[in-house]
């Protein structure tokens, strides 16, 4: 493979993202001369600071008013003109609308289509049409990736696991505890009631709670609760900086890793606001085949002052 098509919604600073900026390190690292594209809509700059990963980065820019399906178009649009200037071996796609404009691009032109799945999540289409036209249709005739093993919707669907960049996540240099609680999480839609059920319960204690991440109910979270601070969003060197000087750290997917691999105490959350500690083996285990949701808590723990 010389030339490779990756295309996504959106890359804002989350847990995407930094699944997609560490597999396609490890694909330069295995093929130094890969000509990679990238095409996205580019929220933050920082960013732009690994653009020597990607052969060439092109912002792509939607409109407030853009419906799901406008968005489809509007990207497969700007994704041809790429494909026609330079042919492409592989086009690999993420969620959301991007999947539907990269298969027509695939079918078209005759490319392998290579989907990334990240979570349930990632199957949920607004449209009963395109729904059906997902699961029949687009699904069965690409390959199929996802980075949470209980998300399968084929049988040609392939286990991904969300890899560490062990490079930058394995520091042994020390940081002094203190003694804060840090929650990381996107503050969107997805994830606004568990991490308003998490902050009731968390501030019941004494601990003052930091959260990094963000999203369109930072304010509200902010005026609810005035007492903890919101770091907003965050570099990748920032939140490893915040996760080592943490007391407990406490979020789901990909955060979970990096705060174990940093050797912390790790609270895991799901969409409900349940929690769990990570605190054996056979939890992490356990966990691990829902990519560290909290989907299948059981016996979430209580939260009291004592």
């Amino acid at each position: 493979m010389k030339n490779l098509l990756m295309v996504s919604d959106s890359f804002i600073e989350g847990g995407l993202e930094t699944h997609i900026s560490t597999f396609l390190k490890y694909l330069k690292i295995r093929n130094p001369h890969l000509n990679i594209h990238f095409l996205s809509e580019f929220k933050k700059k920082p960013y732009f600071d690994d653009i020597d990963l990607y052969s060439y980065c092109h912002d792509y820019q939607s409109t407030s008013n853009q419906t799901f399906y406008s968005r489809i178009l509007s990207i497969r649009n700007y994704a041809k003109s790429l494909v026609n200037t330079h042919g492409f071996d592989v086009i690999h796609s993420h969620p959301f609308a991007s999947i539907f404009s990269s298969f027509m691009l695939a079918q078209e032109h005759n490319i392998p289509l290579a989907i990334t799945l990240h979570g349930k999540i990632s199957c949920n289409v607004p449209d009963r049409f395109l729904s059906k036209f997902f699961f029949k249709k687009i699904l069965p005739n690409s390959i199929v990736f996802s980075v949470n093993p209980s998300v399968k919707p084929t049988d040609n669907t392939y286990y991904l696991p969300n890899p560490i960049d062990e490079n930058f996540w394995n520091d042994k240099e020390n940081c002094d505890n203190e003694g804060f609680i840090l929650i990381v999480s996107r503050l969107d839609a997805d994830k606004f009631k568990g991490i308003d059920k998490v902050l009731n319960k968390l501030s019941e204690l004494n601990y003052p709670i930091v959260v990094a991440g963000e999203g369109q109910y930072k304010s509200f979270l902010e005026k609810k609760y005035p007492n903890v601070e919101f770091k907003g969003g965050l570099s990748q060197i920032q939140l490893k900086d915040l996760i080592k000087k943490a007391y407990v750290v406490c979020g789901m997917g990909r955060v979970v890793l990096e705060s174990l691999f940093l050797r912390k105490p790790t609270l895991i959350m799901n969409y409900e606001g349940q929690l769990d500690i990570l605190d054996s083996e056979e939890k992490i285990e356990k966990y691990s085949l829902f990519n560290f949701n909290g989907s299948n808590i059981e016996n979430p723990i209580s939260i009291n002052k004592s």
